[in-house]
């Protein structure tokens, strides 16, 4: 008999209800208890294995993908993460691409930070990479092996320039020359070390520092501004023959000193501080470079207007030359054509914005003509590539991923030239490059479920191979998949989210929600992976996670994005009432009575408007959100914001104090006017560095809680900024937060976090 019951359990295919039923009118009391304690055993034994923020943290980090001239070889960036010692460092990596061997191309074992990697056809397999492994950060050269070895192949220092190099482009046609940007004082021209002097004299006051402004901005998201700009420079290089047997190589040397790009101008490029080096691109002939800047001008603060510029290399009698005077508002991301005739950028429509629609133009540099090639299609694109002279690859996200787009550049560039080519899954896609001799492309892609890999893209059948597994170990967790679905929004549009179910899912319980509200509030829910909000550590808490994307997210339109601006807490939040409502209605397995919002940024002020319209849910969490909108106006540092999201899109750029009905504008979807209805018990988190969203705003969130005598709790973290980037305390913030929730809604399995001591 106990053979029996043993040969059945071990058949998972088994109904076990239908099991229990025949094995009860079978066996005595006794046999049913034994049977019940060997069931009971078996579910313990198949049960996932949480996935904590630890293990999340634990995991590598895959980026900046690039591919060697002869399309044989890929190199990529791996981030790895020390949880005793909290220190991360990057190294590179390299695989083969037919055989899918990887190898290391610099050593992990260093502990720093080599990262930026860029091959160029006229330097065969050699790859410039940027390296903390020298202070200040400089660039390195290693010659990629064209078989993969288990030997890590020599680095050689390129640069030793006394100031930091952020990022760099390398001419991928001719490698002649190397376009690189730095932090320099304006006054010192192309003089190096006079940079690298006036901060020495700085660091030499000591505790005796001060700074002085006459105009804004004095500060910018996490960092006060100083006398410095982002500067563009050109260091130009010769090929050097290294004779080593059959591995011999042509490398690179410097010639002569580098040439500053942007002389006597006050403009940053790339524009900080979230610019590196998308913002500037070199032409194939390496004699050109097209940059996107901001001028640091005395309307900066709210003046949305980058503009793209050009300048010769070598030529120091004109400073960059403004190529788009015809568009006031925003562009960005200038890319050459692989023939070098045309120019591409992203531009928007309208000026005092931020999150207008980005529409891909060509400028010809031939004809001097410029065309809109992507027209009115009703995507922003993210990002771009030629794939030849006559066609573009763009990335645009649509309906919750960031899918992969084709424009052809024909006579009617109007958005019908415009093609989708994303495959029928949960994937978001990087921007993909060209493997060359082929026609396939390789791009980074991640999903709700899984990290960033590399994955090769047919071009001819659409066909996509995935080329790495760098965290084969999540296998051995539950990842749970998104469910898509739309719901009538607050004024009768569809309105989409995506559900996700607890780990060990039992469709006879009722599990809690965790209701997470996104930032922006021009931002979406798409599914990629995230280290800072990943649904999985709520649903391997034992949490129901649902994610809406509210009038103001992007991938649904502009107009659909336009309508937050000026109604905050109108139509966005009527539209997650309804979505909480429809999975009410929808998912039994859900018990909304028992339910959480968590928000940050947008999602963050979000929650705080909840806090005074309903008290549906159990409990609230707030990060950096805004508590007073009429004061944002005053204390953040992108005045364009507020000028735009609280006042009616005729009139973006209107100020509180213009008019009654300007300043009424500002102040009618405050949370603080709402203070009085307050009662859901919040946890309130802060960071000091964020200058967004200035500390004062959380402070008075749980200021205005501690007063009404709500139960409140308030995070601060001390050294973090608008995000929490430090893994420790993005372990100590899911800690706190989950613990709030459980503590509000009883998830059906609670399981531990994963929170550590990190020693010193």
């Amino acid at each position: 008999m106990y053979q029996k019951i043993l040969h059945l359990i071990n058949n998972i295919y088994i109904d076990l209800e239908n099991f229990i039923y025949i094995y009860y009118i079978k066996m005595n009391m006794v046999y049913l208890i034994i049977l019940s304690s060997l069931i009971a055993f078996t579910f313990a034994k198949a049960a996932s294995t949480p996935f904590t923020a630890l293990d999340m943290h634990k995991l590598k980090r895959l980026s900046s993908t690039v591919v060697s001239p002869d399309g044989k070889t890929l190199v990529y960036s791996v981030r790895t993460w020390d949880s005793e010692k909290n220190k991360a460092s990057t190294h590179l990596e390299y695989i083969d691409i037919e055989s899918k061997q990887s190898g290391l191309l610099t050593d992990p074992a260093l502990n720093t930070s080599d990262f930026n990697p860029a091959f160029s056809k006229g330097f065969d397999r050699t790859l410039i990479f940027l390296s903390a492994r020298s202070s200040p950060v400089q660039a390195w050269t290693v010659n990629v092996p064209s078989t993969v070895t288990q030997d890590i192949p020599a680095a050689t220092k390129l640069t030793s320039y006394p100031v930091d190099i952020i990022s760099f482009k390398w001419s991928y046609d001719t490698g002649v020359s190397l376009v690189f940007n730095a932090e320099v004082y304006s006054s010192c021209g192309e003089d190096l070390d006079c940079t690298a002097k006036k901060d020495a004299d700085i660091a030499a006051r000591g505790p005796n520092t001060w700074a002085t402004y006459d105009k804004l901005m004095i500060r910018h998201w996490d960092h006060w501004l100083t006398d410095k700009v982002s500067h563009l420079f050109v260091q130009k290089l010769t090929p050097h023959i290294v004779l080593n047997g059959i591995n011999s190589s042509v490398e690179p040397i410097l010639s002569g000193n580098p040439l500053e790009l942007m002389l006597n101008m006050e403009t940053n490029s790339p524009v900080g501080p979230f610019g590196g080096s998308e913002m500037y691109d070199v032409s194939p002939d390496g004699l050109e470079v097209a940059y996107s800047g901001a001028d640091r001008t005395v309307d900066e603060a709210w003046n949305t207007g980058w503009k793209i510029y050009t300048s010769v290399v070598g030529d120091k009698s004109v400073a960059g030359t403004h190529l788009t005077t015809q568009i006031k508002a925003r562009t960005t991301q200038p890319k050459y054509s692989k023939d070098g005739n045309q120019l591409g950028y992203l531009a928007m429509d309208r000026v005092g914005l931020e999150s207008d629609r980005l529409h891909l133009e060509i400028y010809n540099r031939t004809s001097k003509i410029f065309t809109n090639i992507t027209g009115s299609y009703d995507r922003s694109v993210n990002d771009y590539i030629w794939a030849d002279p006559n066609t573009i690859l763009f990335i645009a996200t649509d309906l919750g991923n960031d899918k992969l787009f084709k424009a052809k550049l024909t006579s009617q560039n109007d958005g019908r030239n415009v093609l989708k080519l994303q495959v029928a899954d949960f994937y978001s896609n990087g921007t993909p490059t060209n493997i060359p001799g082929t026609n396939k492309f390789v791009l980074e892609r991640s999903s709700y479920q899984v990290p960033t890999d590399i994955w090769v893209l047919n071009f001819d059948n659409l066909e996509m191979v995935q080329l790495t597994n760098i965290n084969s170990e999540l296998a051995g967790f539950e990842m749970t998949p998104a469910e898509s679905f739309y719901f009538s929004g607050g004024n009768g549009d569809a309105v989409q989210g995506f559900i996700f179910k607890p780990i060990n899912f039992d469709g006879s319980k009722k599990y809690p929600l965790a209701y997470l509200i996104h930032g922006g509030p021009e931002g979406a829910w798409e599914s990629s992976w995230s280290y800072r909000w990943n649904v999985q550590l709520w649903t391997n808490r034992g949490y129901a996670v649902v994610v809406v994307n509210p009038h103001g997210s992007t991938g649904m339109g502009q107009t659909f994005t336009d309508l937050v601006r000026n109604d905050w807490g109108g139509l966005p939040f009527k539209d997650l009432m309804n979505g909480v409502d429809y999975v009410n209605n929808t998912y039994k397995w859900v018990n909304v009575k028992k339910s959480c919002a968590v928000g940050a940024s947008y999602g963050g002020y979000m929650v705080n408007w909840i806090q005074g319209q309903t008290d549906r849910f159990s409990c609230l969490v707030s990060h950096d959100g805004v508590f007073s909108t009429l004061t944002m106006f005053y204390a953040t540092e992108e005045l364009w914001f507020p000028m735009a999201e609280y006042c009616p899109l005729d009139q973006v750029g209107c100020k509180p104090y213009d008019s009654q009905k300007a300043r009424d504008g500002y102040l009618k979807f405050s949370p603080e006017a709402y203070v009085q209805n307050w009662k859901t018990p919040q946890l309130v988190i802060h960071g000091s560095n964020d200058f967004r969203i200035p500390i004062s705003e959380g402070i008075s969130v749980f200021s205005a809680l501690q007063v009404k005598g709500v139960p409140s709790r308030f995070l601060h973290m001390t050294e973090e900024n608008h995000w929490v980037l430090n893994p420790v305390n993005s372990i100590k913030w899911y800690d706190e937060v989950l613990g709030w929730m459980d503590k509000y809604t009883a998830p059906t399995t609670p399981v531990p976090n994963g929170f550590l001591k990190v020693k010193k």
